[in-house]
């Protein structure tokens, strides 16, 4: 059985590869980081630097977040994506919107309105939906693999 941080590792690179797929698919130059611990970027797009997300959102606070102590790579960053992992809780407002979505936030160093929360005894930071847009769908054929890697209770694979 594989550990959190295992899981964690793989469902990044999952994510990482999703991102990378589509954004050749929509004509885009993108160079990947050699370095899996490189602290400025997972890949470049189009010469500008970017960073890859994957995880389940706070849905019912409208939030992609990620680990305080990553802030810096994440403000540093001229692109932020998230893959949004869909939830399998019924009845969320926001369900339809963030389930299965690759997302894009342009200059996430320029937002100010992070929230900050604790997850698990884990300082958070939080950007609330409004900030990005949606640029394509997770595919099919993903899905169940990003599903049993999520180390979400809200995630169950199909």
């Amino acid at each position: 059985m594989p550990t959190k941080k295992e899981k964690n590792l793989r469902l990044g690179q999952l994510g990482e590869d999703i991102v990378k797929n589509l954004l050749n698919d929509l004509g885009k130059k993108v160079k990947i980081s050699i370095d899996p611990y490189d602290s400025k970027k997972d890949i470049t797009v189009d010469g500008i630097t970017a960073e890859i997300k994957t995880q389940v959102p706070f849905v019912t606070r409208k939030l992609f977040s990620f680990k305080d102590n990553q802030t810096a790579k994440v403000s540093n960053a001229g692109i932020l994506y998230v893959v949004s992992v869909g939830t399998d809780i019924p009845g969320l407002k926001w369900r339809d919107k963030t389930a299965w979505g690759i997302f894009e936030c342009i200059n996430p160093g320029e937002i100010s309105e992070c929230v900050s929360y604790l997850n698990e005894g884990e300082l958070m930071k939080g950007v609330e939906f409004r900030f990005f847009r949606k640029i394509g769908e997770v595919p099919e054929e993903e899905r169940a693999m990003l599903s049993f890697w999520s180390c979400s209770d809200a995630v169950k694979p199909k």
